[in-house]
């Protein structure tokens, strides 16, 4: 006899995505910051996904960088200097 909870296990270990890493990593990738979005959903949106990565430093200061709307990424590249690391550019937006 099933308890809920391995019943629940088992339809997740059926079901479930079989390389959920690279799912993240897609998901990661498609990530992108809509006009109506503000920068501080579309950081806490990042960080829930990039717990679930396996990405390097640099790929994920990459990652987040493309996903910015090009209008923040305009006003960003017009500074004599650009942030240096994930936690800088991560705190342009932070308030």
């Amino acid at each position: 006899m099933y308890t809920l909870d391995k019943f629940l296990v088992h339809i997740e270990r059926t079901f479930g995505d079989p390389d959920w890493v690279r799912t993240t990593c897609m998901q990661l990738h498609e990530l992108k910051m809509a006009q109506d979005i503000m920068a501080e959903d579309y950081t806490s949106q990042f960080k829930m996904l990039v717990g679930r990565t396996r990405f390097n430093n640099a790929a994920l200061e990459d990652a987040y960088i493309q996903g910015l709307h090009n209008s923040i990424l305009q006003k960003v590249f017009t500074q004599t200097t650009l942030p240096k690391g994930l936690d800088k550019w991560k705190q342009l937006f932070a308030t």
